[in-house]
């Protein structure tokens, strides 16, 4: 799982990654998701243009978003984790929701 976030330069960063994975894998290797993360919901502008970005790697996303949360870097203080600090809060619902995609995927 390849988490790229909402920046200007994590497309960049993504293909970087890739090329390197090529490289010690071997063009075969096709076991690789992208999970986006930090997805701010009201960036609409950023969301489209990250979009646009990743065309050609649809195949590869994951249904799953971690949104950008105040609870998560509430939690990461806490030493705790999300389901544990506010497991009802969205930023659980997303980790429960990557959970479950993960689960049957590998299925």
């Amino acid at each position: 799982i390849i988490p790229v976030d909402s920046g200007a330069r994590a497309i960049d960063g993504l293909n970087d990654f890739l090329n390197l994975v090529q490289d010690l894998r071997g063009p075969t290797f096709k076991r690789w998701r992208i999970l986006r993360t930090m997805v701010n919901k009201s960036a609409k502008k950023t969301e489209r243009e990250l979009v646009a970005r990743l065309k050609g790697y649809e195949k590869r996303l994951l249904a799953s978003k971690i949104h950008k949360s105040e609870v998560a870097n509430q939690s990461h203080y806490a030493e705790s984790t999300v389901f544990e600090f506010d497991p009802k809060s969205p930023v659980a619902n997303d980790y429960g929701q990557l959970r479950d995609e993960i689960r049957a995927y590998v299925e």
